[in-house]
């Protein structure tokens, strides 16, 4: 059976894209047995040097100096700058299948295609006829990898723009879901990010061929990240939602039915919490998962647990 394919975007920055796309993966595959692939799709490349490791991740892509903006580049086909701009004859060669060694050892069943710096070239130039060469590449090289049923999810780190990268990603996804903070600003861009979705799903579908038109993806949420439990948000989220329930009407072909007919809310109701601990993740290269303490003692672990339990729920019936 294929994954079910997932991709975290957001246009606005500074939402935690990559905290919870790391975490999320980990707690699948660390507390609910899935197997998950993480592709890094980021120029910035923070899930790759956070999951293997800043040293690691330097020696094998920069072995000259990682501090040399990319200059130098190693084993760049074994990236998903290689899935996304050639038909790979052997993809897998691409997958990290051992990350997070900072404390106990890989976590099981947890894999990653890491990002390189070289990507941000392919953002640069061409039009939607690019969008469509480098969505075919990337497609074509993630059937090859995951057409022997090895794992459950494939989650895409995107950018934080609508670029060819994150076109190109959200055109191979079932899923799409919208990490975001509580807040005014987020809610102005709510409308905008879900019409400029519509545009890329729909413009590029016209013109792919049929046997590389898949199932158009769905918006499936919002995810509030990095909420103060003490401040008063209620209110911003009852404003978010009625923001989503209104495109929904104008939309409709890109929310799943249960959003359309109000059967679920379009704010997840799993909250992810601002805390200390997420930065020391990072820090220490590990994730939330691996924190010391007991279930109860590390409420950001049971958030993502709860978050990556939640999503899980929702995918059966949402494959292709």
């Amino acid at each position: 059976m294929e994954p079910v394919i997932i991709s975290m975007s957001n246009f606005k920055g500074g939402v935690g894209k990559t905290s919870l796309t790391v975490n999320v993966a980990a707690s699948m595959a660390h507390d609910l047995g899935k197997r998950v692939l993480v592709i890094d799709m980021d120029p910035q490349c923070n899930s790759s040097m956070w999951m293997m490791g800043t040293k690691r991740f330097g020696d094998f892509f920069y072995p000259n100096d990682i501090h040399d903006a990319g200059l130098n580049e190693t084993n760049y086909e074994r990236s998903s700058f290689g899935l996304i701009s050639s038909d790979l004859a052997n993809p897998h060669e691409a997958i990290q299948r051992e990350v997070f060694l900072a404390e106990e050892g890989p976590i099981p069943g947890l894999h990653l295609v890491p990002g390189v710096f070289s990507l941000m070239h392919l953002e640069e130039s061409g039009d939607r006829y690019t969008t469509v060469n480098y969505y075919t590449n990337l497609l074509k090289n993630l059937r090859a990898m995951t057409s022997a049923g090895e794992y459950d999810f494939v989650i895409f780190d995107c950018p934080p723009n609508f670029h060819h990268l994150t076109r190109s990603s959200l055109l191979c996804s079932h899923q799409i879901f919208i990490p975001c903070t509580p807040d005014q600003l987020s809610i102005m861009g709510l409308k905008l990010l879900v019409r400029k979705l519509h545009e890329i799903i729909s413009e590029t579908q016209t013109i792919l061929s049929s046997d590389l038109r898949g199932r158009m993806p769905t918006i499936e949420g919002l995810i509030l990240n990095r909420v103060d439990r003490r401040a008063q948000v209620e209110h911003v989220i009852g404003d978010m939602e009625f923001a989503i329930r209104g495109m929904t009407r104008w939309f409709p072909e890109i929310f799943p039915l249960d959003l359309r007919s109000n059967r679920r809310a379009p704010v997840l109701p799993v909250r992810v919490r601002q805390t200390v601990f997420a930065s020391r993740l990072v820090e220490q290269e590990i994730a939330a998962v691996q924190l010391k303490g007991g279930f109860h003692q590390t409420p950001l672990k049971r958030d993502y647990i709860e978050l990556a339990r939640y999503i899980t729920r929702l995918a059966p019936n949402r494959r292709k």
